[in-house]
């Protein structure tokens, strides 16, 4: 009995110490499910690891919309300067052409007069020429009549005869007198003196009987015309410097053309690139809109994430110190287990297969019977009441997130439904009722922003469920099957005394607390599904269909209740509507502006501000007429505004048009025009061929299409080697006026039956007419029968 007694004893300390590892009642074994503990902190710390990988990427995409916002802003203004300069440069070019022009022209007939001089000159010069050969003539006559009447001389006389004779040529041979030296004898040896030619008589003429050949008789007398005409001389001279002045000045206008030329694609050039910079600048303009936005989104969503980050590592708080308090209970259990196992060996073994197989054996009955009940009839109420109202809650969150989203979706499709309603279009004539003032005019309607969007966390966002978790983590631990190795003498003990107590009484105290506990579990388990399927189908349908109520409720609200303004556009409208503002016209502004509200919109405001060379100088301000709703508005006549006739064509003008409540601007837009040049020229009729002895004419038609005087050029185009000479042609035409102008063109005699292609235009200030005559011709001066082709 003592040796039972010492047996039973070490026995209940080997089962205490057991039950203690071993077979703990629940509540105490979940302090030692470290595991389950241990997901759970992993679970809040990769949880807490998004959040915080979250928030940056949104601080970095804020950080990065900030800055790009900045950059479009300065890139804006920088583009904004560099139109300015444009329009100052364009402005400097557009002078510089009318300069050039005006060279040109001045050029042009400096040219054509010089041309005149030219063929006046050697009209002259032919004209001298001819005389002198005609006095030749006159003078040899009578010194020929001379020496027929008096054949004989003395011997004296035809020696000395005979020996100047000689000097100027044989008197018997006529061929050496004159014709095989005609620089010697004269132009014509036979009818004129040999040597004096038309410094002196004829000494040696042909005619003469003797070799010498005899003077006539007062030989004398006759005055033959000089060698030297000084007049012919001072002709030729003058030639020749018209010729030089002609060329020189030819040279110049060909520089004069190739600057023009220059000046103008230059122009071309900014007009394009002012056109790309204002397009780039509305581009930014929306860009920068919706970067806006987007800055105020990033600003929620970070709002959002901060109080998620915040719950996130409370539950991770919460966690870590689960784990640590379980790894102490579990330091302590060893602690008070380990000396037990080294003291006792194979006695611990047996006491531990009389315990365990008496209380283990029944713990798992217990809990599998307590957990089988609990699942049944879930009669743990407080687990229950307490399970349900976690399914509750859990429910609860599931529903509010689907009924953001069906808001969300209720207020978009509602959204688009006022958008693509039919909208009723409305012309307003704003001079009709148009007010005008440069003060500052005050809403009388208070603003209403439309792009408030309503952006809510999505419901399929992982919020973490720390609780949930770790309760679905224990469960499972807990039925887990346990096991424990042990030394050799152990193991034969524990096999010999455990199945003696195997079937001990279910009537023992942890018996009944395993029973209770896996009760306990089953029943709150049972309360948290029936609690979340129970509130899900009752109320998730209803709260869905109420919250895309309340987003299409809040979009009637707002649309029923307010003005909402969008698709803004200014344009500049001409008085005669062709598409051109002209000098002396009227033009007006047009506005275009849609409201999807079903409310009208007063207090709106325009404002019209020139820049630079503008028909409309400073600031002015016009208060609009009421808006209606769900309207495709136009107001026409904004501002009357007549275009000075001063104003020059080509030259550029300046309007930003604003659209504003009180002080604050909805829309703004800038527009540029251009005054333009309103000729209109038709080819009336040309010449057949282009003749090379005189210019052919070529009458054109141009009409004047606005209400002031214009002058005007005709340029010619010309292949210079084809074309002698062209006369570019000045004139004016009278308001609404057509005036017949003829242009002349002579074709070159050295390229007689080629084809050649003219082009004439209407040109000022770099700007052109609406139309340009290209004539196709063939350079021909009536030699040539009529058809495409002359062959000869």
């Amino acid at each position: 009995m003592k040796k039972f007694g010492y047996q039973m004893l070490a026995g209940g300390m080997v089962g205490l110490v057991a039950s203690v590892v071993l077979a703990l009642p629940s509540d105490q074994y979940r302090d030692y499910d470290l595991d389950a503990a241990l997901r759970v902190k992993y679970a809040a710390e990769s949880d807490v690891s998004r959040l915080q990988q979250r928030e940056r990427d949104l601080e970095s995409q804020l950080s990065r919309s900030q800055t790009q916002l900045s950059s479009n802003e300065y890139q804006i203004s920088r583009n904004r300067n560099r139109i300015q300069d444009l329009g100052s440069e364009r402005q400097d070019k557009r002078q510089l052409i009318e300069r050039l022009e005006r060279r040109q022209d001045q050029l042009s007939r400096r040219r054509a007069q010089l041309a005149h001089e030219e063929r006046d000159l050697e009209r002259r010069i032919r004209q001298i020429e001819s005389s002198v050969a005609v006095i030749s003539v006159e003078t040899s006559r009578p010194i020929q009549m001379a020496a027929a009447a008096s054949p004989q001389k003395n011997t004296d006389e035809g020696k000395r005869n005979r020996d100047k004779g000689d000097r100027g040529g044989k008197g018997d041979d006529p061929a050496r007198n004159g014709d095989k030296n005609p620089e010697r004898g004269g132009r014509d040896n036979t009818n004129s003196p040999g040597r004096g030619g038309e410094n002196g008589p004829g000494r040696g003429n042909g005619a003469g009987p003797d070799k010498g050949g005899e003077p006539p008789a007062g030989g004398g007398g006759a005055t033959p015309p000089p060698k030297n005409n000084p007049e012919l001389d001072r002709l030729k001279a003058e030639l020749r410097k018209v010729r030089g002045e002609l060329a020189q000045v030819s040279h110049q206008l060909n520089e004069v053309q190739r600057d023009i030329s220059q000046a103008s694609h230059r122009l071309e050039r900014i007009r394009y690139e002012v056109s790309d910079l204002q397009d780039q600048n509305q581009r930014l303009l929306r860009e920068n809109q919706q970067l806006e936005r987007d800055i105020v989104a990033y600003r929620q969503d970070l709002q959002v994430v901060g109080v998620e980050l915040d719950g996130a590592l409370s539950e991770l708080a919460s966690a870590n110190r689960e784990v640590a308090r379980i790894e102490r209970n579990l330091d302590l259990a060893k602690a008070e287990v380990s000396p037990v196992a080294k003291s006792h060996g194979s006695t611990d073994g047996a006491a531990s297969g009389k315990e365990y197989g008496t209380i283990a054996g029944d713990l798992r009955a217990a809990e599998t019977a307590g957990y089988e009940n609990g699942t049944a009839a879930a009669n743990d109420k407080q687990a229950y009441d307490e399970g349900y109202k976690q399914g509750v809650d859990t429910a609860w969150d599931e529903i509010k997130a689907a009924s953001r989203v069906a808001k969300q979706k209720g207020y978009n499709d509602r959204v688009k439904f006022y958008r693509t309603s039919k909208l009723e279009e409305i012309v307003i004539d704003a001079s009709e009722v148009l007010s005008y003032s440069n003060e500052s005019l005050q809403s009388s309607s208070a603003s209403t922003e439309t792009d408030k969007y309503y952006r809510p966390r999505p419901g399929s966002y992982p919020h973490p469920r720390i609780k949930e978790f770790y309760m679905s983590a224990y469960h499972s631990a807990f039925n887990a099957e346990r096991s424990r190795s042990y030394s050799e003498h152990e193991q034969k003990e524990y096999s010999d005394k455990y199945p003696m107590y195997k079937s001990g009484s279910v009537t023992s105290p942890e018996y009944k607390t395993a029973y209770a506990n896996a009760n306990r579990a089953a029943s709150l388990k049972k309360g948290k599904q029936e609690g979340y399927n129970i509130t899900i189908s009752t109320n998730k349908d209803k709260e869905v269909t109420k919250a895309y109520g309340e987003g299409v409720s809040e979009v009637d609200q707002l649309y029923r209740n307010n003005p909402i303004l969008d698709d803004f556009q200014f344009k500049l409208v001409d008085g005669d509507g062709d598409g051109f503002v002209l000098p002396g016209e009227s033009a007006q502004l047009e506005l275009n502006l849609k409201n999807f509200g079903l409310v009208e919109k007063r207090g709106l405001s325009a404002s019209i501000k020139g820049e630079g060379s503008s028909i409309t100088p400073g600031t002015k301000t016009f208060k609009l007429p009421e808006l209606p709703a769900q309207s495709q508005v136009k107001v026409i006549n904004l501002g009357n505004y007549d275009v000075p006739s001063n104003m020059s064509v080509g030259q550029t003008f300046f309007v930003n048009a604003g659209l504003k409540e009180g002080q604050k601007t909805l829309f703004e837009k800038n527009l540029e025009g251009q005054i333009a040049y309103p000729m209109q020229m038709e080819l009336a009729s040309k010449p057949v061929d282009l003749p090379t002895s005189e210019a052919g004419s070529f009458v054109f038609s141009v009409y004047n299409k606005s209400q002031v005087t214009q002058s005007a050029v005709i340029h010619i185009k010309y292949d210079s080697s084809k074309v002698s000479n062209a006369w570019p042609t000045s004139f004016t035409v009278g308001p609404r006026q057509t005036r017949q102008v003829t242009v002349r063109v002579k074709g070159n005699s050295r390229q007689e039956f080629s084809w050649t292609t003219l082009s004439f235009v209407v040109k000022k200030n770099g700007l052109t007419a609406s139309s340009t005559e290209s004539v196709k011709i063939q350079v021909n001066d009536g030699k040539c029968l009529v058809g495409p082709v002359c062959d000869y």
